[in-house]
Parts: C-alpha cells; sequence; structure tokens
C-alpha cells in the first residue's frame, strides 16, 4: 500500500535536500556552464515540494515577478513569493511534479508540470498538467508565467 500523506510527500521530495540542493548553487557560482538549467529547476520544484522555501527563493531574482494563482495579479520580490507560498500553505498542500523542460526561442524555458492540490486533510482540490513558463536572468529566475498545455 503506498503511503500518500503529505509529510511522506515532503520526505520524498526532500531527498535531493538540503546537501545535493546546496551543492548545486555552490556548483552553480563556481562552474555556471556545468549545472544545467534543467537540473537547476528540477532542483526548484524538489525544494518547493519539501517546502524548503530558503533554497527555492535563493534561486530567484531580488526582483523576481511571479504569479499568484490563487487571487490572480501577480507577486514581486523574494520576500513576496515566501509570503504568497507560506499563505498557501497554511490552507492548502500543493505539489507539483516537472516532466519535461524545453527551451523555448525566445530563450525562455517551459517545464511541463503535473499539479496536485489537496487540502489540509488530503483531499483532492485540484489536479492538472500546466504549463510553468521561466525567464532567467543571470542564472535566476527572473519572471514566471502558467500556460495551459497545448
Amino acid at each position: 500500500m503506498c503511503d500518500d500523506s503529505a509529510p511522506t510527500r515532503r520526505r520524498l521530495a526532500a531527498r535531493a535536500h538540503p546537501a545535493v540542493l546546496g551543492a548545486t548553487l555552490r556548483l552553480r557560482e563556481r562552474y555556471p556552464d556545468r549545472v544545467t538549467t534543467e537540473e537547476l529547476l528540477r532542483r526548484a520544484y524538489a525544494a518547493f515540494n519539501a517546502r524548503d522555501l530558503d533554497t527555492a527563493v535563493a534561486l530567484m531574482r531580488p526582483d523576481v515577478d511571479w504569479p499568484n494563482a490563487i487571487d490572480g495579479g501577480r507577486v514581486v520580490g523574494r520576500e513576496g513569493v515566501r509570503a504568497y507560498w507560506a499563505a498557501q500553505f497554511a490552507q492548502t498542500d500543493p505539489l507539483a511534479e516537472p516532466a519535461r523542460v524545453v527551451r523555448r526561442e525566445d530563450g525562455r524555458f517551459a517545464v511541463d508540470a503535473h499539479t496536485v492540490v489537496r487540502d489540509l486533510d488530503g483531499a483532492v482540490i485540484f489536479e492538472d498538467d500546466v504549463v510553468h513558463v521561466y525567464e532567467l536572468r543571470d542564472g535566476l529566475v527572473a519572471r514566471m508565467d502558467i500556460e495551459a498545455p497545448a
């Protein structure tokens, strides 16, 4: 039988945390051409799923522009994203699993992700495939948008 509880999902997502995530960031700083953007984005998803907000926001520019999928509009800045996620986690238990990362012709990266959002009792309230589109500057996330799959 599969244990699908929130603590188990976070524990599984945390396998790449914190030593591996920290090592990836240090490698990216020392050898930016050796850590791929895809690997960096996948580790960002692992940090989000493990609720390691420090690692997740460290991958963003200080002035990051982020979508507010709950209320609409945008959130600006690392602390804005951190507060947005903290409020989201107080109400729901979201999980986003990246399936594919593709660099677009315009230089942005599209991540096909399967998202599952549960209420705090574990009941699924939303499940769908989405496309997260990332714009990076200087090796950090500058903007993220959400699109429907093609």
